[in-house]
């Protein structure tokens, strides 16, 4: 059985309260507001609620405005919550906007609610694909489907897209993009690479091998079969370092060319090394 909801309006406890099983409840064009007056000791409300002798039933909402709400009794008592969709029964589901973007969800009290009540039998099988939500709707997000937050003077509302670009066309928004335009969904902080050391340690003092090795051989020249590299004071200090670290016997110099023909083969090479390093060195290690 198919029930249609078209372009109506509905004010009150539940707009659809489902016992029965087997049914497809589509509601498109329609404006919600589901009220929550409840006094008593807990209570998950929810403005659409496939109750829990309910089975196989199926909500697919499309381009419809919620606002559900606590009135004064229901805001002050801390055991309400209120929820857009109760999936009570077993094997039931609910779509947003699978067909028509254009949905828009608010709730105004959000830390006593959300979208779907995940302690439900079916609470999981909530899929959004577009609309905008006063509340993050990461965790029902359909496939290929992202939230971002947008603030405005009004509110903030997290809305659905199909791409992982922000407002500022970043994959993966840096740090310094503004918050607005985060993928909440789909940003992953880009892992930073490790820089590589060109001084390293090797052996050991005990296997009479410990070494200090530095590689230059990125920021070498060659001209003429000579090649020339210098040892900046960054690396320079680092060798010092290094060496008494490790209590090297020995410091490794690597300034091979990166040359790939023959006219740029290396017939010479040329290190330039300051003279207080070669002074620390000796005076710093045996």
């Amino acid at each position: 059985m198919i029930v249609n909801f078209i372009d109506s309006t509905f004010k009150g406890r539940d707009a659809i309260n489902a016992h029965s099983s087997g049914t497809t409840w589509k509601v498109t064009g329609c404006n919600i507001h589901g009220i929550n007056n409840f006094s008593g000791e807990s209570e998950g409300f929810a403005t659409i609620v496939l109750d829990k002798d309910s089975s196989n039933n199926i909500v697919d909402i499309n381009n419809t405005l919620f606002t559900t709400y606590f009135n004064k009794v229901g805001q002050n008592n801390p055991n309400a919550t209120e929820y857009l969709i109760g999936l009570r029964g077993e094997n039931c589901s609910a779509t947003i906007d699978k067909d028509i973007a254009g949905t828009q969800y608010t709730v105004y009290s959000d830390e006593k609610g959300g979208l779907s009540d995940l302690s439900e039998k079916s609470g999981r099988n909530l899929k959004v694909y577009n609309g905008k939500y006063s509340q993050d709707p990461t965790v029902f997000l359909a496939d290929g489907k992202f939230a971002s937050k947008e603030t405005t003077a009004e509110n903030a509302l997290y809305v659905v897209h199909e791409h992982s670009t922000c407002n500022f066309g970043h994959t993966y928004c840096p740090a310094t993009c503004p918050d607005t335009c985060h993928t909440l969904s789909h940003y992953i902080p880009p892992t930073p690479t490790a820089p590589t050391d060109n001084v390293t340690n090797s052996g050991s003092t005990a296997a009479d091998n410990a070494a200090t090795n530095a590689d230059l051989s990125g920021s070498t020249s060659t001209s003429n079969g000579t090649t020339t590299a210098t040892v900046d004071k960054t690396t320079a200090d680092k060798i010092v370092d290094k060496a008494v670290e490790n209590k090297s016997t020995e410091v490794v110099i690597d300034a091979t060319a990166n040359t790939t023909t023959a006219t740029n083969s290396t017939t010479i090479a040329q290190v330039t090394i300051p003279t207080e390093t070669l002074g620390a060195i000796a005076e710093k290690t045996e």
